[in-house]
């Protein structure tokens, strides 16, 4: 497709779900925000790569990793409670979009006060969301990086939250840890989100933890755990594509 074919194509795309739209905007918001969402995404040429799992599997470090740069907070406890986001710019900008409140510019030094538990215990500060732009080459294809809250810590509101996300990825990295190679609620969470994802990338991180012939072991069961369990879920073509990709999120940095 040459470049005024493919423009066309995504003015007449816009310009269906602008009528769309329009026909829900009354009597369905919700749905009308969803497809404000998407055509959202259409003109930007944005494509939404959600980190998922459970909490301290190293989801924000292995943002870090990909990005290059070590921006988002980590620590040894369950850290992250907000979903950020992090996309291009050719400039650095850091927006923090609350659910009361105007959006507020901060730096990157301010960035743990409002999406770690620590320093926002159950949200006290009404964050709805944080976007992070970077001149990361990474992104600047039209990839957003989504870090998500983990799944299954003693916050429930960190899991609402990892949920609420998810209707907006178009894929999604699902990580995973060879200290606890794969927990109930990890396969719970795949049951729940896999209606709602259209690819699933499985990244098995800290690596560094293991020998070699240990990473072969852990690989292999996870990779059976996932077939044998999700069986009844997932449909055939997604179990023959099950893959494993073996990271060391940290020495990545």
């Amino acid at each position: 497709m040459n470049t005024q074919a493919a423009f066309q194509k995504k003015a007449l795309t816009i310009d269906v779900l602008s009528q769309i739209r329009g026909e829900f905007e009354t009597d369905f918001p919700e749905l009308s925000s969803k497809i404000v969402n998407i055509e959202t995404k259409v003109k930007e040429e944005l494509f939404n790569l959600v980190i998922v799992g459970q909490f301290k599997r190293g989801k924000s470090t292995l943002v870090n990793a990909l990005i290059g740069d070590s921006i988002l907070p980590t620590a040894v406890i369950p850290l992250t409670s907000i979903v950020t986001i992090v996309k291009y710019n050719p400039e650095e900008k850091i927006t923090v979009h609350f659910t009361d409140a105007q959006p507020k510019i901060i730096q990157r030094d301010q960035l743990a006060e409002y999406v770690t538990e620590k320093l926002n215990p159950n949200n006290v500060k009404h964050v709805e969301s944080v976007e992070i732009e970077l001149p990361s080459k990474f992104l600047s294809e039209g990839v957003r990086l989504v870090d998500t809250p983990g799944v299954g810590s003693v916050y429930a509101h960190n899991t609402d939250t990892a949920y609420s996300f998810i209707p907006n990825s178009d894929a999604s990295i699902f990580l995973l840890t060879p200290d606890q190679p794969l927990s109930q609620t990890e396969l719970e969470y795949l049951r729940n989100i896999k209606s709602f994802v259209n690819k699933i990338f499985f990244v098995l991180n800290k690596i560094d933890l293991l020998t070699h012939s240990d990473l072969n072991e852990v690989m292999s069961f996870i990779v059976n755990t996932l077939t044998k369990e999700l069986g009844d879920d997932f449909n055939e073509s997604f179990k023959s594509k099950i893959k494993l990709y073996p990271v060391s999120a940290k020495n990545a940095l």
